[in-house]
């Protein structure tokens, strides 16, 4: 069999959540849809394949079945370097608006969105099939944008504590506050500090954190400030993500 040197049009690219060996596979449901029906491959063709742990595989499709494609790993054409170790605390907003944060913020390449209700979030609760939806738009995000691995999308939590109540270890804690650190003033002290290896920024709602909320994150996280400009939920996570790119790569 050819191996296949250079990546394929993006088009062509799919996501495996395991890890593609030298096994046959099969792939089901949204991508056997796409492959079979929307491109319209046959047997013979290739498609890019990347897998849970950043590898892109060449894959030759062998046969399609009612309802399964079955693909044959070729060869190994890129393997990504590893997700950005950033995950961000989103409050809820509307679905429209939500849907477009969470593909944005994917496209950098983020470990993780960890959704919540905050005290002023006028959403309240999520069905399954928007959080479903969400996992899809993440991994849509991820194969977009040549990112290793889609963002876990968590599950929601009721308010802003019990997102502290997961068993994760973060260097760094932030959170969006008009009045915080200006972020310009942070990127300067990056070289006396220790290097970050987990961060989590936490996006309140466009009404504000409250005062208990306040008064929780006082002692737990720190307040930066991204500019005078006030900015809606979504836009302020996607320069949220942006910033903690930045603040990442220079240390």
């Amino acid at each position: 069999m050819s191996k296949i040197k250079d990546k394929l049009p993006s088009a062509r690219r799919f996501y495996f959540d395991g890890n593609i060996e030298k096994d046959n596979f099969e792939f089901r449901t949204d991508s056997y849809h796409k492959i079979k029906n929307v491109l319209r491959l046959v047997a013979g063709d290739y498609i890019s394949v990347a897998d849970r742990g950043g590898n892109e595989f060449a894959c030759r499709i062998v046969e399609f079945s009612s309802d399964h494609v079955l693909l044959e790993p070729a060869n190994l054409i890129a393997k990504h370097s590893a997700i950005l170790p950033i995950s961000l605390g989103l409050a809820l907003i509307k679905n429209e608006r939500m849907d477009m944060a969470i593909e944005k913020i994917c496209e950098f390449g983020i470990k993780k969105i960890i959704p919540f209700i905050a005290d002023r979030s006028k959403i309240k609760s999520v069905s399954q099939n928007r959080h479903e939806r969400w996992q899809r738009i993440a991994i849509s995000a991820a194969l977009q944008s040549g990112a290793c691995r889609p963002a876990e999308i968590s599950k929601v939590k009721n308010n802003l504590p019990s997102i502290f109540e997961e068993n994760e270890i973060y260097s760094n804690i932030w959170h969006l506050d008009p009045e915080g650190c200006d972020f310009k003033k942070i990127l300067g002290d990056t070289q006396t500090e220790p290097n970050c290896k987990e961060l989590l920024i936490l996006i309140g709602p466009e009404g504000g954190w409250s005062d208990t909320e306040i008064n929780f994150l006082s002692g737990r996280s720190n307040g930066i400030s991204i500019g005078a400009s006030t900015f809606r939920t979504e836009t302020a996570a996607i320069i949220a993500c942006f910033c903690s790119k930045l603040y990442l790569s220079i240390q």
